[in-house]
């Protein structure tokens, strides 16, 4: 056990290093999908390269275009897949309304 005035002296000295630490943690946004059988993905939304960007309703769309509707056609379980997802704007935007409404007959 250190006595309290070797702890005192402690405070005063310099560090021998440093570790700087970054304000904003690198992010990226990923969706994947799953069923009892299996998973769809993982997606990553990218705008240019491996940098996160926010989702909307044309990314969402694209992504249910592009993969998910693609991956579930080819198993071919698009008729007997209950999608389901919350009411985010992304998820409730025209487009891609339209299309989970056509796709999975809702």
């Amino acid at each position: 056990m250190r006595h309290h005035s070797e702890l005192q002296n402690m405070g005063n000295e310099k560090p021998f290093s440093h570790q700087p630490v970054s304000l904003h943690s690198k992010t990226v946004t990923v969706w994947c999908g799953f069923t009892a059988s299996f998973i769809v993905g993982p997606f990553f939304f990218e705008d240019i390269g491996p940098v996160t960007c926010t989702v909307n309703g044309i990314l969402n769309e694209t992504l249910m275009r592009n993969h998910l509707i693609p991956a579930l056609q080819q198993r071919e379980c698009v008729g007997s897949t209950d999608f389901m997802q919350d009411g985010a704007p992304p998820h409730i935007a025209n487009p891609a309304k339209r299309l989970t409404e056509q796709a999975f007959r809702i």
